[in-house]
């Protein structure tokens, strides 16, 4: 039976089996390109419903926004044209858009990372363990802060 062989935090090879080669543990196979993406795209559509009111805008500020600024601080992928051009932007603009607009924003940049999975799959393939794991944990983060706040939209099915 074929284990796992990611690499561990000691840089030995992990010894888990797994059902077919090239798959991952539970443990790591959080750290994959796709399962990334995928958190993302799910963390970022439960975003897009909440930011379609004033107070949605405002808890992604006080909730989600903590978790994300350190990765795009660090030029990990967050995704920026969701996180920062449309929703972080400075709040002086902000103001000036209603929560329909930035709504409508959100959708067309989630639109956009949908038809560009491939590519961001690679960006994130090109990433070290240990970054895939902070933009993963970051992720989980906000996931967790969603699920908590608004528990209907934990589980945003896929378009």
């Amino acid at each position: 039976m074929p284990i796992c062989g990611a690499k561990t935090k000691d840089r030995k090879q992990c010894q888990k089996r797994v059902s077919e080669a090239g798959q991952r543990c539970y443990l790591h196979a959080r750290t994959e390109p796709r399962a990334i993406l995928s958190r993302i795209l799910t963390v970022c559509e439960a975003i897009t419903k909440i930011a379609g009111t004033a107070e949605g805008i405002h808890w992604a500020f006080q909730h989600a926004w903590p978790h994300i600024e350190p990765i795009w601080h660090s030029g990990l992928f967050c995704p920026e044209s969701f996180w920062w051009d449309s929703l972080a932007l400075p709040i002086t603009i902000q103001t000036l858009e209603s929560p329909a607009e930035i709504h409508s924003k959100l959708e067309v940049v989630l639109k956009q990372m949908r038809g560009d999975e491939k590519r961001i799959e690679e960006r994130l393939g090109g990433y070290s363990d240990a970054d895939r794991e902070r933009v993963a944990g970051a992720y989980d983060k906000v996931y967790s802060e969603i699920r908590k706040h608004y528990p209907s939209l934990a589980n945003v099915p896929k378009d």
